[in-house]
């Protein structure tokens, strides 16, 4: 005679992804920061594409959007979250390749001055005044979000970079003391 356990051991269907751990970053707060010197290469002009969609001239002069005919891409700089108007952390480009997929090209690259975007909120600079008049601030995973947001007069975007917030921008964001609207798809 075997006594019969009670509690078998049971397969838990989780356990694949309980193995898979998060990327965590080392949050390096001293990010180097540059001035408008980094956009000198690029042509302060804007797309015709993004303007046919919606982004106005006046949003694309508001956030230093530019374009660079050597990598057929729109320069899209960042600005620190926390700076002045002048102090950029990174530049990123974004294709203007059709068929970019078929083609293996990256629809967004870092031009220059590499740094992690899991620090930086972008439009935070730019729109800080009027996400604290308005008392509410709407989260976009890409820049193109904010951009059309703010050529509709609504200066209340902000963008992560990414479709996952981390621990520093969540950080950021709670500590505007406004009310957040999460707008991810």
């Amino acid at each position: 005679y075997k006594p019969q356990k009670d509690e078998q051991e049971k397969p838990d269907p989780l356990q694949i992804f309980k193995k898979v751990k998060r990327r965590t970053h080392k949050l390096d707060k001293d990010i180097p920061v540059y001035d408008e010197s980094c956009m000198k290469e690029y042509i302060d002009l804007p797309y015709i594409g993004w303007v046919r969609e919606g982004i106005l001239p006046m949003a694309c002069k508001r956030f230093n959007i530019g374009y660079s005919y050597d990598r057929k891409r729109i320069v899209i700089p960042e600005r620190k979250w926390d700076g002045d108007d002048n102090e950029y952390i990174g530049i990123s480009g974004r294709t203007t390749v059709p068929n970019y997929e078929l083609l293996d090209i990256p629809k967004y690259f870092k031009l220059s001055n590499t740094y992690p975007k899991g620090l930086n909120v972008y439009g935070l600079n730019e729109n800080y005044k009027s996400i604290q008049e308005a008392g509410y601030v709407t989260i976009f995973e890409a820049q193109k979000s904010v951009l059309k947001r703010y050529s509709r007069k609504d200066e209340t975007a902000v963008s992560i970079g990414s479709c996952e917030l981390t621990e520093e921008q969540v950080r950021i964001l709670i500590g505007l003391n406004v009310e957040i609207i999460i707008a991810l798809d």
